[in-house]
């Protein structure tokens, strides 16, 4: 089974220290590596590459994951990708994930920056799979995939047949740690990474001429105002739903 892992590029050291404690992987990103490489353990003959998505900086997060023992490592990387947005970005992703032959992809739960979180649902859109969101635990017995999907209210199993994608909540395998040698490995002129670009992605001029403009980040900050919780009550969801319009009507909201 061809298990692919896509990372998300930390920001650069400069604006590093303005977001969460974080080395050069993501949490995120280190707890759906470590569940990739178990059911690569379960599931003889299977394999389990990286891919990152920037700028050549990302080498360096591909080298932090190559100490974990993965097979591959793939960057996706192009000048015409500078600055592309989500959307953009997400159909970039998903051009060189099909050039990949993958059997099963999967996302951390998101970026520590955009904390956008949709990136996973955006490329299983764009490759045609069926997706399941938030999963706190997978197995695979190498044509299906089972996920135990996590909600505010309730866990409950979900299987779908490969290839899929699945994003993760929090996965609960125990944490793997690299060897010496795997480390050694890693930073040593025998590391090999392949870099996709425009066309290994199948962007051609065309695509590439219907993407966006280019997303600059100006600000980020926090709204101000005054908070107030509003409780909704209702005995089941269609009163509740009433409470709510009348709730957003009584503040001057429009539906």
């Amino acid at each position: 089974m061809n298990i692919v892992v896509v990372f998300k590029l930390m920001p650069d050291e400069e604006h590093l220290s303005e977001y969460q404690d974080a080395d050069v992987m993501s949490a995120s990103d280190s707890d759906i590596l470590t569940e990739a490489l178990h059911l690569r353990d379960a599931i003889p003959g299977s394999k389990v590459s990286v891919v990152v998505m920037g700028p050549p900086i990302g080498e360096k997060i591909l080298r932090k994951a190559r100490t974990m023992d993965i097979d591959d490592a793939f960057l996706v990387c192009d000048e015409s990708f500078r600055g592309l947005g989500i959307r953009d970005s997400a159909r970039v992703m998903a051009g060189a994930l099909k050039s990949l032959n993958c059997d099963l992809i999967l996302f951390g739960r998101q970026a520590i920056d955009g904390d956008a979180a949709h990136f996973a649902t955006l490329v299983a859109h764009d490759t045609g799979l069926p997706h399941i969101l938030y999963s706190k635990a997978i197995t695979s017995d190498g044509k299906t995939v089972k996920a135990l999907k996590q909600t505010p209210d309730e866990e409950y199993n979900v299987t779908c047949a490969l290839p899929a994608v699945v994003m993760s909540a929090r996965e609960i395998q125990k944490p793997r740690y690299p060897s010496i040698a795997d480390i050694l490995g890693a930073y040593s002129d025998a590391f090999e990474m392949e870099t996709i670009d425009a066309a290994g992605a199948g962007i051609g001029a065309e695509t590439l001429g219907s993407f966006s403009q280019a997303t600059e980040l100006i600000e980020t900050y926090e709204p101000s105002g005054d908070k107030k919780c509003v409780f909704l009550e209702g005995a089941d969801d269609a009163e509740k739903a009433e409470a709510l319009m009348r709730t957003i009507a009584r503040i001057g909201g429009r539906l």
